[in-house]
């Protein structure tokens, strides 16, 4: 035989340690969750800023050292990577 009482006390038992666990326990991981894809957001945009400096600064140093159609052709592939890079 079942008692009401405690039936009552039981789901409101069960409620209380689903909202404990939700509210402090779900809500530390969500955050840590949200500060990592943030942190590797912030991460990527700043390798691929390094990436476009250092690709600018290569190209400036071969346009000054190399002439003719091999620097064409190079110029040609690095941009093509480049393009590539953007998509990603």
């Amino acid at each position: 035989m079942t008692n009401p009482i405690s039936d009552a006390l039981g789901k409101a038992e069960k409620k209380l340690d689903k909202l404990l666990i939700t509210n402090f326990t779900a809500s530390n991981a969500v955050s840590t969750t949200r500060h990592n894809e943030t942190s590797s957001e912030d991460e990527e945009k700043e390798i691929i800023t390094n990436f476009k400096k250092k690709d600018k600064g290569d190209m400036k140093s071969l346009n000054s050292a190399i002439k003719g159609k091999w620097f064409d052709s190079a110029e040609k592939a690095l941009k093509e990577a480049r393009n590539k890079f953007k998509d990603i």
